[in-house]
């Protein structure tokens, strides 16, 4: 099943990722959207198979996570290598992009503070190049 124009995949419910570090922030507008009528969820410690099911299946069309979440467990970083997901992503945005740099990456003599911040290239290496 091709794309028509305007990247709207067919065959069901398109899939945008935004990778925040702020917990709260991630809440706010998770609750903001679902009160508008999009799906929303943000994902984090919880790895019920039932919310990891509803992920894969498309019942949420917007998917929050923090670098740490999306990039460090087996369960979640799995979600962008099932077929089903990867065909209806849409899109991934990064909440707070400044802060990558201040946050995850060392400095001199220094730890990064959010090192999960200073890995957010790998995911270059997990999504279909095309994707914006």
């Amino acid at each position: 099943m091709g794309k028509p124009r305007g990247g709207k995949p067919r065959g069901g419910k398109p899939r945008f990722v935004v990778i925040s570090p702020l917990t709260a922030l991630m809440h706010d507008q998770v609750a903001y959207l679902n009160n508008n009528g999009v799906p929303a969820i943000a994902i984090g410690d919880v790895e019920e198979p039932d919310i990891i099911q509803q992920v894969q299946n498309g019942t949420y069309v917007v998917v929050y996570g923090s670098p740490w979440y999306l990039l460090s467990t087996t369960t979640w970083r799995g979600l962008f290598d099932v077929p089903s997901f990867k065909k209806m992503l849409i899109g991934v945005a990064i909440d707070e992009a400044h802060c990558i740099v201040q946050w995850g990456l060392q400095g001199a003599k220094k730890v990064p503070f959010r090192k999960w911040h200073g890995c957010l290239g790998e995911l270059n290496s997990m999504f279909p190049r095309k994707l914006p």
